[in-house]
């Protein structure tokens, strides 16, 4: 028969009686403060790539995209995409002088 210390009691080299349900609690909070994370990020990730559509910089090369939507820039100037890189805008009319 094993002496003191040995076997599923609180001393010795098995576990603690309660340690599986103490640590119950703390691996759920871990679980949901990952999966929070997770969706911060996601969320973030999405609305800074969807705001506003970006622009490639330089001269335009091979003209306006047809059928391009442009970005409203004032005062009837209009900013597109050209189709070999770059961008341009075009005066389409409108308020201003």
């Amino acid at each position: 028969m094993p002496g003191p210390g040995f076997g599923s009691g609180s001393a010795g080299w098995g576990r603690p009686v309660g340690y599986r349900a103490a640590t119950r609690p703390g691996r759920l909070i871990v679980a949901v403060v990952l999966l929070v994370i997770v969706v911060v990020v996601l969320i973030a990730r999405h609305s800074a790539t969807s705001s506003t559509p970006t622009f490639p910089s330089g001269p335009c090369v091979g003209g306006p995209m047809n059928g391009s939507t442009g970005q409203s820039l004032g005062h009837g100037n209009y900013r597109f995409r050209c189709a070999d890189g770059g961008s341009t805008v075009v005066h389409l009319g409108g308020s201003g002088n």
